[in-house]
Order: structure tokens, then sequence, then C-alpha cells
């Protein structure tokens, strides 16, 4: 492949399993910051996909492995990245879909490649569906007592909602959107 990887792998600094090994927890890290700030906050900060992007370039330029399910040629990965974006660019343009869960669904294509794309977009819609159902079915006795415990909490704790502008007016409303980047 790529003389950088003979370097880190043939001189013994990481062999190429611990290559592979890395390559997967960097992923599932993203994934897990995704999801828990997607389901908390419903957003995906934009440092978080550009981290995704220069990581993945980087073990796309070192060469990493392919003994998992992620990407290991530029090839691919480029043509997932431009697939996942131009696969949910119309949910955005009709409201559908947040610009987070776009560009989330691109590096998603970015590090797994164009063929991984569809069962994830499946899956990811049936969870989202689901999430819908549950909280269109919720009723408002649900939606009080949360609201009730939520009020409750920020009187009692000295924090502050940091992801909420204090300038914006939509800030002293909670977002309710599906948390789809979290289903993906």
């Amino acid at each position: 492949m790529i003389p950088y990887r003979s370097f880190l792998t043939g001189s013994g600094i990481l062999d190429t399993h611990m290559f592979d090994v890395i390559h997967v927890v960097s992923f599932v890290l993203v994934c897990a910051v995704v999801a828990a700030t997607d389901l908390s906050v419903r957003k995906v900060f934009n440092v978080v996909v550009c981290s995704a992007l220069v990581a993945q370039a980087g073990f796309l330029a070192l060469g990493a492995g392919g003994a998992s399910h992620l990407v290991t040629e530029l090839e691919p990965a480029v043509t997932g990245l431009v697939v996942g974006f131009v696969l949910l660019l119309p949910l955005y343009a009709v409201r559908a879909m947040g610009a987070g869960d776009v560009k989330f669904f691109a590096v998603l294509g970015w590090w797994m490649g164009p063929a991984s794309l569809l069962p994830v977009f499946v899956v990811a819609s049936l969870m989202a569906g689901m999430h819908a159902l549950v909280q269109g079915a919720s009723g408002s006795l649900w939606h009080v007592a949360a609201r009730d415990i939520g009020e409750r909490l920020v009187a009692v704790l000295p924090l502050r909602a940091t992801w909420r502008s204090t300038t914006d007016p939509q800030g002293s409303r909670p977002r309710r959107g599906i948390p789809y980047a979290a289903y993906m």
C-alpha cells in the first residue's frame, strides 16, 4: 500500500491488527459522541463532523488495514461521502431533516463506503419512525410530567443549558425533532 503504513507497522511501532483496532475504535467513538449529542441536545456539532473527516483521511493516508468493514481506499470513501450527502440533501431542502444529520450521513459514507449507506438509512429510518410514533402517542400527560421534572431540575441545579444561545428567541423552547443522526 502506502509507505507510511510499512513505516508504522514494519518497524514494530504498530502491528496491523492494532492499527485496525484503532481505526474501529475511532469510528465507534465518533458515532457515540454524535449519538450522545444528538439525543441530548438534538444537534450534531460541526467540530465532531470535521474531526471525523480528518481522522478518516489520516487512516486513508496510512492505508489502514482492511480487517474491519470500514473503507481503506480513497475511491469508495469519496464516493460514499458524495452519495451520503446527495441522498439526504433533498430531505434537508424540504426541512424533513437537519443539516447535521445530512453531514453525519456523508461522514458515515466517508468511513463506511457507499455500499453500507442503504442498510444504515433503512434501519435509522425505521428507528426514527418508531421514535416519532412513541413521541406522538406519548400524549400530553407525559410531556407535562417531563417538562415539570426538567423545570424542577433546572431550578435546583446551578448549571444552565449552555447549548442554548441567550440571544436566540428559540432558545427558551426545547428541541422536539427526531434525533436521526443518533439512530444512524
